[in-house]
């Protein structure tokens, strides 16, 4: 019983460890994404009367 407890908590762990890797990679990605569209933006500015490029 005991030793079914601690594999559980080794699972648990393990799958843990891999959802903060993929919420980082994730992060990660957003953080590019905005980047981009920053840039995208310096590079063809908006208008300011319509918002139209």
């Amino acid at each position: 019983m005991e030793d079914d407890l601690e594999e559980l908590l080794a699972q648990q762990a393990q799958t843990i460890a891999k959802l903060k890797k993929i919420s980082g990679q994730i992060r990660s990605l957003l953080s590019l994404f905005q980047d981009l569209k920053q840039e995208q933006e310096l590079q063809h500015p908006l208008c300011g009367c319509c918002g139209e490029k």
